[in-house]
């Protein structure tokens, strides 16, 4: 969103440097500043409908210490490949009193169904839950960003250390 303000301005500052001068160099720069934002305003609520993502955790039980692995399986509608797309992953044990929070970056999503699977690792023993909290959506340019909730869920047991 930072970048995209800053773009308005870059752009009205063309545009009213081009008008004041009568530079029609700087008033096609400042046009083209703000079809570009416009687009990339569109991309992303394009994508931000055409994009679901699952979330799935193949093991229940792990032994202490040892990386839980995480499948994301993404599913672009879309006949177009995405840009980059960044979830955030949400670790919580049964009490629900500690919570660790972490940004995961895809740097592209194709069109197509695809897995992608990281490693998470997980501190102390007992039930802990996996979320995925939110969905970050990026246009191409990097212009504009755009959130989106989910409400994935999965489940794994930490055996304590021996």
């Amino acid at each position: 969103m930072v970048r995209l303000i800053w773009g308005l301005i870059v752009s009205g500052f063309c545009l009213y440097y081009g008008i004041l001068y009568e530079n029609t160099i700087m008033i096609t720069i400042g046009y083209a500043v703000l079809t570009l934002g416009g687009f990339c305003v569109l991309e992303v609520l394009y994508r931000r409908f055409t994009t679901k993502c699952r979330l799935s955790v193949p093991l229940s039980i792990v032994e202490y210490d040892v990386p839980v692995p995480v499948i994301f399986t993404i599913t672009n509608r879309s006949i177009f490949s995405a840009g980059r797309l960044d979830l955030l992953i949400g670790v919580e044990n049964a009490a629900g009193n500690r919570r660790d929070e972490q940004w995961i970056s895809i740097p592209q999503v194709s069109a197509g169904t695809h897995r992608y699977e990281f490693e998470v690792t997980m501190e102390g023993a007992g039930r802990q839950e996996i979320a995925l909290i939110k969905m970050r959506f990026q246009s191409t340019f990097g212009f504009f960003s755009m959130k989106k909730k989910s409400k994935e869920r999965g489940e794994v047991l930490i055996l304590p250390q021996m």
